[in-house]
């Protein structure tokens, strides 16, 4: 479906990129950020991405030690902090 989409509007874009005339966009002008944002969603969840990835953190603080972060531990940091 998307090779199709692809075939249709790839000349139509690449004058868009081109001139800058938004008239070149054809009928893909009347897409919304809505239908933008569900076709980024479509596309993450072929190539796999749509899960959370898993943030790693280094911080090298004076005393010259690693500490490593998950979310979690920097879910809990953000609390510490929000308390002082």
């Amino acid at each position: 479906m998307l090779e199709v989409y692809n075939k249709r509007y790839e000349n139509n874009i690449k004058k868009f990129l081109e001139t800058g005339n938004p008239e070149d966009l054809g009928d893909l002008q009347a897409l919304k950020i809505k239908d933008y944002g569900k076709i980024l969603e479509l596309l993450l969840k072929l190539i796999g991405q749509d899960a959370p990835q898993p943030v790693r953190v280094e911080i090298n603080n004076t005393n010259n030690t690693t500490t490593n972060l998950t979310t979690q531990n920097i879910e809990e940091l953000f609390k510490l902090l929000d308390n002082k």
